[in-house]
């Protein structure tokens, strides 16, 4: 793959804008999700944290997966603004996002937001210079895919008769 547009984003920088990324690239590190997470369980409604939880699990299964099937390179190190190691596709920073402000956005009505966030998320990782476009819009699409799945799969669990709501999350681990 050319590393031709990553090299002209980040020719293009803005004073400031590399900063404001590694920032915004900072939403989706693991750090963010293990300190996150927990917070976010603690502080939410249950019933709705732990789909998310499970959600965001199986999504992280899902990519490491598909990393290790297409075994696709990143791109030249010399342009990477950030640490990253790896496989390139699909992004785990853009997929994670979508899934986990995706979530977010549809539960808490904040759509725009969310938006914003899943967007700034993936950008950020080409302007670092540490995925393709590609990678990202791999992501982005493997995440919408998993989150709408994940959405109908909550809907048809909480109404269905069969299992009683306090229980219906034990039905994603088994």
């Amino acid at each position: 793959m050319s590393d031709t547009i990553i090299v002209w984003i980040q020719q293009q920088a803005f004073p400031g804008l590399i900063p404001l990324m590694k920032g915004v690239t900072a939403l989706g590190n693991e750090t963010f999700y293990l300190l996150g997470l927990p917070v976010l369980f603690w502080c939410w409604k249950k019933e709705l944290a732990l789909p998310l939880l499970i959600l965001l699990y199986l999504t992280f299964l899902t990519n490491t997966l598909l990393k290790l099937g297409f075994a696709s390179p990143r791109p030249a190190e010399a342009l990477h603004l950030v640490p990253a190691d790896g496989y390139g596709f699909p992004s785990g920073h853009a997929q994670m996002a979508m899934v986990l402000w995706g979530y977010l956005g549809w539960r808490t009505g904040w759509n725009k937001s969310a938006l914003t966030l899943i967007f700034l998320i993936g950008l950020s990782r080409i302007v670092l210079g540490v995925h393709y476009p590609a990678d990202v819009i791999g992501g982005w699409t493997i995440g919408l895919v998993l989150l709408t799945a994940g959405i109908a799969l909550e809907d048809r669990l909480k109404q269905s008769t069969r299992v009683h709501f306090s229980l219906w999350p034990t039905v994603f681990l088994f």
